[in-house]
């Protein structure tokens, strides 16, 4: 069979397999949390809560019209059963470009063909059917679309990676751009794909010196290695028992900050001719939170206010203010073309695309201004969706200092936690986060929440892990994966190393940063109202491509082994 058409089977297979099965197991009706509100505030195009998801909303509308389905509530579902499924197609298309990236050609026999299809279905149907994205594909959430959108940015930007070289390979870039944007319309989970899409760009354009990026990488380490180690000691510090004010955790989250970007300044100064070239670890890394701070806060947040700051409660003056932003980008965009500079017009026609996408948000105060019967927080004046993108009803929050709730209910986390290292190492990175990839790949005790992993018959192995982990190891057998996935993916991030170490320190950055990054971010405390695994569902993804590489590298030891005999 020819090795293309066999490729296009497989994936299709991928796809239309996940899809019956969603569709088989998606929920009929309306199911709890805010997929009511999402499905009344799509079908009536009104205002759910703060910040909104007005892409998915006007999506969620289009959903609703189908003519087949009577219950309203199944049609706005069947978002997320599309949605899942494509995300399983787009992972096998992923899982497969990488391996053959890292063989360095597609595959030439009949053998590699079908191990290489097969690596990549296992990753793909790992994900397909994981606790928790199999739970997001049968409810009318945003969380299903949102990894939708990083496995298709994923997928352009691994697709510009092959053809890099041609002339129109910026369309590539220009479309990852838009979808960012749009992202800012249904959850801000994508947004972070931009870090990793601007390694992947400097690694494969400009690029010159392999060993220099490498020594790069291990100051990289290193620096962040100082830095945590620093926040290490000074958590454990901290003891009080009494929820901090907001002045005294904002004066916490400012000392941090100072020694962060001080510790950085001093290790940055020393090898500054290392670092601030192009065979850097940290330009890449630098420009790429620069354009994901551009994005978000800056194009969501700072935009506004900035537009408010200007017109005020008119918004005619802020729309004529946009008009004219959008004008200065398209002018610099033609001096770009004009002065054959190729870099600041990719630049700037990315930032036109990142705002175009974020006009879906222009919904929000249009519906606004109509009333609906669900308006939350009438943002139906510039002013007011400032407040309403800002999430002013929910306060604020610090960033770096780990217990601070004054809630009562949520006292625990003084009482029960010796320091905020602790509630810091115990619950906010491994309860929530380590459980959750443990949940996914190794088993689940049970579906009571706060319930641990589980790997049965072997759980008395996990439990000797689970006290360095702070994880309960518990549950039945019927339950258990015996932590065949996770082994299986903890062997594809070594494997993945060991053959492209560069794609694989990628991967792992957008891991990090869809997984314990964002768990850092959100700071949450104890107890949560509900598991909140849906928060990581893109590390998971990320997890499942090295699922598909860990098979097709015990594969390759096997077919090396047999050709040495």
């Amino acid at each position: 069979m020819n090795s293309k058409l066999m490729h296009r089977l497989f994936a299709a297979g991928v796809f239309l397999f996940t899809l019956v099965v969603y569709w088989m197991t998606v929920q009929p009706s309306v199911s709890f949390w805010d997929c009511g509100e999402f499905i009344s505030a799509g079908y009536y195009l009104q205002v759910p809560h703060p910040p909104g998801a007005p892409f998915f909303l006007l999506l969620g509308n289009i959903f609703s019209k189908i003519p087949f389905f009577e219950n309203i509530g199944f049609k706005v579902n069947l978002i997320s059963v599309f949605s899942s499924a494509l995300t399983t197609f787009f992972l096998y298309l992923v899982a497969v470009k990488l391996i053959n990236i890292f063989k360095g050609n597609k595959p030439e026999t009949l053998f590699d063909a079908i191990a290489t299809y097969t690596a990549a279905a296992i990753g793909a149907l790992s994900l397909a059917f994981s606790d928790t994205f199999w739970f997001n594909a049968g409810e009318a959430e945003v969380y299903a679309f949102s990894t939708l959108l990083v496995a298709i940015i994923t997928y352009l930007i691994l697709r510009w990676h092959e053809r890099a070289d041609n002339k129109d390979s910026e369309k590539y870039i220009l479309a990852i751009a838009y979808l960012v944007g749009l992202s800012t319309g249904v959850h801000l989970m994508s947004v972070l794909t931009i870090v990793p899409v601007v390694m992947v760009i400097f690694f494969r354009k400009y690029l010159q010196d392999e060993e220099a990026l490498k020594k790069t990488g291990y100051i990289l380490l290193a620096h962040a290695g100082i830095i945590l180690l620093l926040a290490v000691v000074w958590w454990a510090g901290e003891t009080g028992t009494n929820a901090p004010t907001g002045d005294q955790y904002n004066d916490f989250d400012s000392k941090f900050k100072l020694m962060a970007f001080g510790i950085s300044a001093v290790i940055m100064g020393i090898f500054w001719r290392k670092l601030f070239n192009k065979n850097s670890f940290y330009l890449p890394i630098i420009i790429g939170g620069i354009a994901l701070f551009a994005t978000y806060p800056g194009v969501v947040k700072y935009l506004t206010a900035f537009m408010t700051a200007i017109g005020k409660e008119s918004i005619t003056v802020e729309i004529v203010v946009f008009a004219i932003i959008l004008s200065a980008l398209g002018y610099a965009v033609y001096y770009s073309v004009k002065n054959n500079k190729p870099t600041l017009h990719t630049i700037f026609m990315s930032a036109i695309f990142i705002l175009m996408g974020f006009t879906t948000f222009s919904m929000v105060i249009i519906r606004a201004n109509q009333n609906p019967p669900m308006n939350e927080n009438e943002p139906d004046t510039f002013p007011k969706l400032e407040q309403y993108l800002n999430r002013a009803q929910y306060g604020d929050f610090p960033i770096f200092k780990r217990r601070f709730s004054s809630e009562p209910h949520q006292q625990g986390v003084f009482t029960n936690y010796s320091s905020d290292l602790d509630f810091f190492y115990r619950f906010q990175m491994n309860h929530m986060m380590t459980r959750y990839w443990l949940w996914n790949y190794a088993g689940r005790e049970g579906w009571v929440q706060d319930d641990g992993a589980n790997i049965a018959p072997f759980n008395f192995i996990g439990n000797i892990f689970g006290k360095i982990i702070s994880v309960r190891f518990d549950g039945k057998f019927s339950d258990s994966l015996m932590g065949i996935p996770f082994l299986f993916g903890l062997f594809g991030i070594f494997y993945h190393f060991k053959r492209d170490w560069k794609m694989a320190s990628i991967f792992m950055v957008m891991f990090i940063l869809l997984g314990y990054l964002t768990a850092f971010y959100q700071n949450q405390q104890q107890p949560q109202p509900r598991e909140r695994d849906y928060f990581y569902v893109g590390a998971f993804f990320v997890f499942s491509i090295w699922i598909a590489i860990g098979v097709r590298g015990i594969v390759d030891l096997v077919q090396k082994h047999i050709k040495k005999k």
